[in-house]
């Protein structure tokens, strides 16, 4: 039996709770809420077994590691050593018209 009519408001205390991960007991945490994340890397290893996760603390599954992509870098991310690698003719500038 109720001790008021309706539904029971959600559970409002502050209690330690362990992180998504199991890294961490963190403290003063509302009770309703979900586990929180600590912000520590994940460091779960992946579904093929030769990798850890590298997201941070989180619920659930970790993801799949993200595939390489191969090309050209862009612009803004390539250092001066990198540019000493790229062919003569990619280190011209275009003359603006």
């Amino acid at each position: 039996s109720k001790c008021h009519p309706g539904p029971c408001p959600l559970c409002v205390e502050l209690v330690s709770k362990t992180c998504a991960g199991g890294h961490t007991v963190m403290k003063a945490q509302v009770c309703f809420k979900p586990p929180p994340s600590c912000g520590r890397p994940c460091g779960r290893i992946r579904r093929c077994k030769n990798h850890r996760c590298d997201r941070s603390c989180h619920v659930g599954q970790c993801s799949e590691a993200k595939q390489i992509t191969r090309g050209p870098l862009p612009r803004r991310t390539l250092t001066a050593f990198s540019r000493l690698l790229l062919p003569p003719d990619s280190k011209k500038k275009k003359k603006v018209k």
